[in-house]
This record gives C-alpha cells, sequence and structure tokens, in this order.
C-alpha cells in the first residue's frame, strides 16, 4: 500500500497549495520540506519586500509630511524596520504550519528527490535515506539564487536581495542589476533612505512583458523622484574601484558603492532532475496540466519557470494536485494577476495592449481618490477585442492597483466583455472608478 496518495515535494508557495488543495479532496499528503515552510517567497522575497517597502513608504510619507500637516522628525531605524520584518515571516510561518498540521499534510523534514514510480526518497539530518511511495508525485523546489557568470561577480559589494532584507546599511550610491519589479521595488527602497540610485536594465523596457505604456509611465516616475534609469544596458563586467565597483557595460561605465544583481532566480532542478525527467531551457517542462514526462509526476512553480510569482505558483499547483488525483484541468494564465509593490503600484491582468490593439484608457489624474492619496500620477486601461468587446486584459498604474486589479481579474476570469465592466458601479472615491471609466472608453472605440 502507498504511503500516501500524493507526496509534494517543496514547501513554498506551490508545494503548500498543492497539498491544500489535495487534502480538501481527501487524499492523503506528505510534504517534504528541507528549510522552512513558505519557501523563498515567505523569507527571501515577496512578504519581507513588500513589509520592508512599507517601512520605506512611511518614512517617506514622513519626510512629506509638511504638505500634509503632519512634520518628519529623527531617522530611521533599519534595526527595528529589520525586526517588524522578522515578526511578519514569523506570524506567516507559524500560521502556515498550523493551518498544514489542523488538515492532516504529514510534514518530512529533509532532502527529497523523485524516484521511479511516484516515489520520493528523503534525507533528514545524518539519518539513512528514507523512501516514501505515492499515487502522485508534484515538484515544487522553487528556484535557486544563481549569480551570473560576468567577470568580478563575486567582488566584495555585489549584492543579492538577501543583502538588502538584511537592512545593515544604505549606500551612498547603488547600482540596482535588472528592472523587473524586484529591481525597481529595491531601488525605490534605498532612494527613500537617501540613496542615490541607477537602475541597470540590459531589455528595452523596465517590467519586461508588460506594457510599454506601463513601463514608460514607471519610468518616468522614477526619473522624477531621481532615480536614473537607464535601458538597453547589459553587463560585462565587475571591477574594483575606490570604496566601492565599477560596473562595465557595452553602453558605459556606471561607479556604485554596491551592485544589486536585482533577480538571480533560476528554477531549482538539480534535486529533481533525473532520467526521464530532463530540464528543458533550466526548467522541468509540463503541459497545460501541469503533467512532466513522467508518468504520475506534476510539477508546479518557479522550477517550471516562466514569471515567477507566487500567485502564479499557487495556480498551478492547484491544478497539479487535481490531475494527480485523477481530474483533468489545464491551466490559464490569463485570469492570473501581476502584482507589483512599485510607487506608483502596478496591477495587470490578460493581455497586453500590443497583443491585442484596442484598448481604452483613463488618466488618475482626476480620480478623487488618487488626489485624496496624493498619488495622482498613473492610468487604467482596458484591453478588448473587437467585434464582440471580450474583455482581454487590463493594466493600472496607481495607488492601490495591486488590489484593484482583482476586480478585473474575477472579469477575466468569468470571460465578461467590456461592456459588463462599463456598467459596474464601485464606491465612491475609488481608484476602481478609473478602471469602469477606461472600460467605457474602450466600449466607445468598439461602437
Amino acid at each position: 500500500m502507498a504511503d500516501a496518495d500524493i507526496l509534494v515535494v517543496g514547501g513554498g508557495p506551490a508545494g503548500v497549495a498543492a497539498a491544500l488543495r489535495a487534502r480538501e479532496l481527501g487524499a492523503r499528503v506528505v510534504l517534504f520540506e528541507q528549510e522552512r515552510l513558505g519557501g523563498a517567497c515567505l523569507h527571501r522575497g515577496c512578504v519581507p519586500t513588500v513589509a520592508g517597502l512599507e517601512v520605506a513608504n512611511r518614512w517617506r510619507a514622513a519626510a512629506e509630511g509638511p504638505g500634509w500637516g503632519p512634520a518628519a522628525t529623527g531617522t530611521p531605524d533599519l534595526s527595528l524596520a529589520r525586526r517588524r520584518l522578522d515578526e511578519v515571516i514569523d506570524r506567516v510561518h507559524s500560521g502556515t504550519a498550523f493551518y498544514l498540521n489542523q488538515l492532516g499534510v504529514h510534514l518530512v523534514k529533509g532532502q527529497a528527490r523523485p524516484l521511479p514510480g511516484c516515489a520520493v526518497e528523503v534525507v533528514a539530518g545524518g539519518a539513512r535515506p528514507e523512501r516514501f511511495t505515492g499515487r502522485g508525485v508534484i515538484l515544487a523546489t522553487g528556484a535557486a539564487f544563481i549569480l551570473p557568470e560576468v567577470p568580478g561577480i563575486d567582488l566584495p559589494g555585489v549584492w543579492t536581495t538577501d543583502h538588502c532584507l538584511a537592512l545593515s546599511e544604505v549606500p551612498r550610491q547603488l547600482a540596482v542589476y535588472g528592472g523587473g519589479f524586484i529591481g525597481v521595488e529595491w531601488a525605490q527602497f534605498y532612494q527613500a533612505f537617501g540613496s542615490r540610485v541607477t537602475i541597470l536594465e540590459p531589455g528595452a523596457q523596465l517590467l519586461p512583458a508588460e506594457d510599454p505604456e506601463v513601463a514608460e509611465a514607471l519610468q518616468f516616475v522614477l526619473t522624477e523622484t531621481g532615480i536614473e534609469v537607464r535601458t538597453g544596458w547589459k553587463l560585462v563586467r565587475l571591477e574594483a574601484a575606490d570604496n566601492g565597483l565599477a560596473a562595465v557595460g557595452r553602453d558605459g561605465t556606471v561607479l556604485a558603492d554596491r551592485f544589486l544583481v536585482s533577480d538571480c532566480r533560476r528554477p531549482r532542478t538539480g534535486e529533481v532532475v533525473g532520467p526521464g525527467l530532463d530540464p528543458e531551457n533550466g526548467a522541468v517542462l509540463t503541459d497545460r496540466r501541469q503533467a512532466t514526462t513522467l508518468p504520475g509526476v506534476f510539477a508546479a512553480g518557479d522550477v517550471t519557470g516562466g514569471r515567477m510569482l507566487s500567485n502564479f505558483a499557487r495556480a498551478q499547483a492547484t491544478v497539479a494536485a487535481e490531475n494527480a488525483l485523477g481530474f483533468d484541468r489545464e491551466f490559464d494564465p490569463r485570469p492570473v494577476s501581476r502584482n507589483y509593490h512599485t510607487r506608483p503600484e502596478v496591477g495587470a491582468v490578460g493581455l497586453t495592449e500590443p497583443e491585442a490593439r484596442a484598448a481604452g484608457r483613463a488618466d488618475l489624474g482626476f480620480n478623487a481618490r488618487a488626489l485624496t492619496l496624493g498619488q495622482s500620477l498613473g492610468f487604467a486601461k482596458v484591453v478588448a477585442s473587437r467585434p464582440h468587446g471580450r474583455l482581454l486584459g487590463v493594466h493600472l498604474v496607481g495607488p492601490l492597483a495591486t488590489e484593484v486589479i482583482s476586480t478585473a481579474a474575477v472579469a477575466l476570469k468569468l470571460e465578461a466583455l467590456v461592456e459588463d465592466l462599463a456598467n459596474l458601479d464601485p464606491g465612491h472615491p475609488t481608484v476602481a472608478e478609473a478602471l469602469v471609466e477606461a472600460a467605457r472608453d474602450a466600449l466607445g472605440q468598439l461602437r
């Protein structure tokens, strides 16, 4: 008899979601995790990062206080901020562990690897390997932090986001390599505390793969607040310089005290690949059912490559768990939102305008809620198809965008028409009103 119905390798967002969904369906579940539950997202990624950004936003608000009434006093205490981050992490971690235990998920600590025939071998500490068997296996090992292979990458002063989360210092000059959301978030964090920051993005725009107008608007805001942005800048090598580093690129040299490689995550395949499960482009290959090339073995989350976002990982994991138990579902990425806690925030779901070519737009310059928050730079864009006006995508730049985008995600999930979104009556004053205005603009273009 099998030890469990489902064996889940990895306790990050994907692994936890798969285990919970399988238990909801009545399956016996064993979850393997060699470090701490929650994975990189909880301990090294989005949760502590967003907590740190809240610290920076409150400090920025205090500095802007004279324009609103209150006045800023004192200096930032990063050690206190670090304790705040640790408290948030511990609270979420303990809650996750408690919930899994309450639902009857069997947690096994140790390094696990899949074996042929829907089996997993785990080694805990110095103990002998232990073998588990199941009806299905879900690989959710996440991503590893791997620095790019360029000369000088091992020099002192080269940072990953782990250094940022330590909150041990504020560099006088910081160069951020990578203009994805992680790079922009940390650039704004350190700029709030006084660093001179330069973002170096190898591609043509910030937030690669997002709507170009969204990227353009974000770059405008960054530049207006004093952050230098260079796109099309590719790193060639790093050299030691006086009190810092010289980042040499194809388009010039940038001097900085610290050089942050903002997103060096790569699928963690080393523990799981083997005969019949060779990686493709560094990731575990799956079909739309999240099935791998091995019978009974599924994969979800960062180990499969693609968009390395926690909610994408959870959505994939839910599909993987259901299919491992005999269902027949496919993962649809279109209604899964992308949420970036930059300033202004960015929320997106579905197709970009270049992918669809028909869009309505509404600026936030006269949105009452944005004005009350003092953050009126931004817009809402609704992308629809001709001739029937099926909703294809929504893009928001502005305050509370990461929350408001959920409304659009629901509409996209339900295959709504742009007319449905245009006929909503959101509360007032809310940022969601801009979403309705953009839908009405798109509807007018379709007629």
